[in-house]
C-alpha cells in the first residue's frame, strides 16, 4: 500500500531534530544557573549595542536595508490612491447588490 503523503519522511526528521534542539536550549537556558547568567549575559549584550562600534554598524546596515526595502516596496497612499480605491469598493458593493 503507497502512502499518499506527499511529505518527505527526510522533512519530517529534520523538523524533530531541530524542535528538539531548540526546546532543550531553551530549557537550558531557562532551567540552570549557567544558562541563566549566558543569558543575562546576552540580553546586557544586547541592551549595550548601541554603545558599540560593531553595533553601530549592525545597526547602520539594518537601516540601509529597510530603507532599500522601502523604496521598492514604496506605495502612495495619496487622497487621490485613497478616493480611487474606495471608489472601486462602493462599485463592486453595488454591482453584488445588483
Amino acid at each position: 500500500m503507497t502512502s499518499d503523503n506527499s511529505f518527505p519522511e527526510g522533512s519530517f526528521w529534520f523538523a524533530f531534530a531541530l524542535g528538539s534542539s531548540l526546546v532543550m536550549a531553551v530549557i537550558f537556558l531557562l532551567g540552570t544557573k549557567k544558562g541563566r547568567n549566558i543569558l543575562r549575559k546576552i540580553i546586557d549584550q544586547a541592551e549595550n549595542i548601541d554603545n558599540d562600534s560593531l553595533g553601530q554598524e549592525i545597526i547602520k546596515g539594518i537601516e540601509k536595508l529597510a530603507s532599500s526595502y522601502q523604496n521598492k516596496t514604496k506605495v502612495s497612499s495619496s487622497p487621490a490612491n485613497v478616493d480611487s480605491l474606495l471608489k472601486k469598493i462602493e462599485a463592486t458593493i453595488r454591482f453584488d447588490k445588483d
